[in-house]
């Protein structure tokens, strides 16, 4: 899918495109289920003063992530199996 969006706006799975200060923005937004990490592609031409192509990829676990956000942290299985053994 193709989502046009205003600068700053929340990403949608697929191609995002926007326009940005002075050329566009183009972002391809993936998500992968089984191991819940959101991969972005970003390529923006920038079109004035200095013509620029700039390219930028970014992957992060999206739970890892929200959990970070409230101040949880995630813990692995095996300290969990650890922590049960004792009790």
């Amino acid at each position: 899918m193709i989502h046009f969006k205003k600068e700053g706006g929340n990403r949608k799975l697929g191609l995002n495109l926007h326009r940005a200060r002075g050329g566009f923005v183009a972002t391809w937004v993936w998500y992968d289920f089984v191991t819940h990490v959101a991969s972005i592609y970003r390529l923006r031409l920038r079109l004035h003063t200095k013509p620029r192509i700039l390219w930028s990829v970014d992957r992060y676990n999206v739970i890892d992530y929200h959990l970070r956000n409230i101040d949880c942290e995630l813990v692995p299985r095996e300290v969990m199996d650890d922590l049960r053994g004792k009790i």
